[in-house]
């Protein structure tokens, strides 16, 4: 698979959570168009949804900004669905949304994170505490939703990212580099990956046949991560079923 349709695939799975549709439907509905034009599609839906509600929303906010956070939680998580609770966090202060996602039980930040639009809430992710971050993330790995995932891999800060990754199974490791909101992060997350989990990324791509696809990925390493992938191939080669899997990782990974 090409680093462009990597990013087709990505896309339409965005569009696709976006509209609340089934991938084959958005397919359909985009047919052939690149990367950017259904990325561009996507924003516009998501700025249409948030702003046709746009006075409610406000108004939720300066209700949540005037009770006890606690309290204002508890309403949220029984009353605002996830979608409208994602579009209304959009409106919060920094300080604000830290305070009320510090509350809220990790299934909800979940389900928030789901529904958010990070041009929306990028602003407000500093401010919400590490250990939220990473149960919120546990969540979503539980649950499959990598598409998310990727997103917020690309918009978090490096502490509370270098957290979450450690946090993941090498095969969601796997399928969240995948979705990457900018596959140019990927430089940034292996970086931020230990030795012990890349090579355990290395293993799971290699068990699951899809080294080719990484190695698309990991094109776009600089020189230090490069190294890094060929000397835990390295590592790999007593083993001559794996060492032909990586054979198309290690011809982009110079030597050290």
């Amino acid at each position: 698979m090409s680093l462009h349709e990597l990013r087709r695939r990505a896309e339409l799975a965005r569009l696709a959570r976006t509209l609340g549709a089934d991938l084959d439907e958005v397919q359909a509905l985009v047919g052939d168009q690149d990367p950017e034009v259904i990325r561009l599609v996507r924003d516009r839906v998501s700025d249409h949804l948030l702003d046709r509600s746009r006075d409610s929303f406000q108004r939720v906010v300066a209700l949540a900004e005037r009770i006890p956070s606690g309290l204002a939680v508890k309403v949220a998580e029984q009353v605002l669905g996830p979608a409208d609770g994602a579009r209304a966090a959009a409106l919060l202060s920094p300080e604000k949304a830290a305070e009320l996602a510090s509350r809220a039980s990790p299934a909800y930040v979940a389900d928030i994170a789901r529904n958010a639009d990070l041009r929306h809430i990028s602003e407000l992710l500093d401010g919400i505490p590490q250990d939220t971050i990473v149960n919120a993330a546990t969540e979503l790995a539980r649950s499959g939703d990598h598409v998310v995932l990727g997103g917020f891999a690309s918009a978090i800060a490096d502490g509370a990212l270098e957290a979450v990754l450690a946090s993941l199974d090498s095969s969601a490791l796997l399928e969240t580099g995948f979705y990457l909101e900018d596959l140019a992060e990927i430089d940034r997350t292996t970086r931020l990956t230990s030795d012990q989990k890349l090579e355990d990324l290395l293993l799971c791509a290699a068990h699951q046949d899809r080294a080719d696809d990484l190695a698309v990925q990991f094109e776009l390493l600089g020189i230090d991560q490069r190294r890094r992938v060929a000397a835990a191939i390295d590592r790999f080669a007593p083993d001559p079923a794996l060492s032909r899997q990586m054979t198309r990782l290690a011809a982009i990974a110079p030597p050290g």
